[in-house]
């Protein structure tokens, strides 16, 4: 089974209830894992690729690289913790991520990370999250050889270069 990340739309319980009617009514075996007003994490037995077509309040689906615990974010973000900072990098490195870039696109790759935070005291901390991830992530692309260009926050922009949808 795959963990996937399921954005759900204005109302949250209205677009959960949606998804698991339409997991059930296709026969498709889930779990939920998680669930928030910011997203659900699912783990399906199918590609979530397959039924976005009929989901009517969901904005994003996206598979889940590598995951951290909400301790060790809130020790690297808030508390700016070295180690923990350290310790996410290599999770995301270990993750196989920048691999896969590699494997799919032919010249400079460009991509966009999205950060969505369940917990409020995360929440201010999202840019510098979103900045950070895509920072490793390049950093392991440059050493495939390979050139990038990550879309995100910039210092001084107030909104982000890519939106919800």
């Amino acid at each position: 089974m795959q963990l996937q990340l399921f954005i759900p739309g204005k109302n949250w319980r209205l677009s959960l209830a949606e998804l698991a009617f339409l997991l059930e009514n296709k026969k498709i075996k889930f779990a939920i894992c998680a669930f928030s007003k910011e997203f659900f994490m699912v783990r399906t037995e199918e590609a979530a690729a397959s039924i976005i077509d009929y989901l009517g309040g969901t904005i994003k689906i996206g598979v889940s690289a590598t995951d951290f615990s909400t301790e060790i974010v809130r020790k690297a973000f808030l508390q700016k913790d070295k180690e923990a900072q350290n310790q996410i990098s290599k999770e995301i490195a270990d993750s196989g991520l920048a691999c896969e870039i590699v494997k799919n696109e032919s010249e400079k790759a460009l991509f966009g990370v999205s950060v969505y935070c369940a917990e409020k005291p995360l929440r201010s901390v999202s840019k510098v999250v979103q900045r950070f991830i895509g920072s490793s992530i390049k950093r392991e692309l440059s050493g495939y050889g390979k050139k990038s260009k990550f879309m995100g926050f910039a210092k001084g922009r107030r909104l982000p270069q890519l939106s919800h949808v």
